[in-house]
């Protein structure tokens, strides 16, 4: 009976212990995914690193954070968002890349975005961001 207590409060702690990561995973995507439905790039950028990978239909370049705004809001500025979605996520246990579809007004066809995610001191941080046709 003395081993039942301790085993029964190790399993509890566990199950309450491993949807967190999950949920963890899954509010830093929800957040992102309601940033970029807005065209909201300070709620985008509250993930990001200190340098932020950003492709605006073409190459990637490194960006400081407040530049990484720019480019970003110059795009949401001719971009009017109508609706953004993920439709895609795969993770590793340091790193997570997720794809979606933007609509925006004017268009016939959604562009892809991809975002990738790196884990460090056990917070998600946005990484590189592209956007293309």
């Amino acid at each position: 009976m003395r081993f039942v207590v301790p085993l029964l409060f190790i399993g509890l702690m566990l199950s309450v212990a491993v949807p967190n990561g999950a949920a963890q995973d899954r509010d830093v995507v929800k957040s992102i995914e309601r940033a970029l439905n807005k065209g909201d790039v300070p709620g985008l950028l509250a993930f990001g690193s200190d340098r932020i990978a950003v492709a605006v239909f073409g190459e990637a370049r490194e960006y400081s954070h407040s530049q990484a705004e720019y480019v970003l809001k110059d795009f949401f500025k001719t971009h009017r968002v109508t609706s953004f979605s993920f439709d895609d996520r795969s993770q590793t246990d340091r790193g997570m890349f997720v794809q979606g579809r933007l609509r925006y007004r004017g268009a016939d066809e959604p562009l892809q975005v991809f975002v990738r995610l790196r884990m460090r001191s056990d917070e998600w941080e946005l990484r590189e961001i592209i956007i293309r046709k």
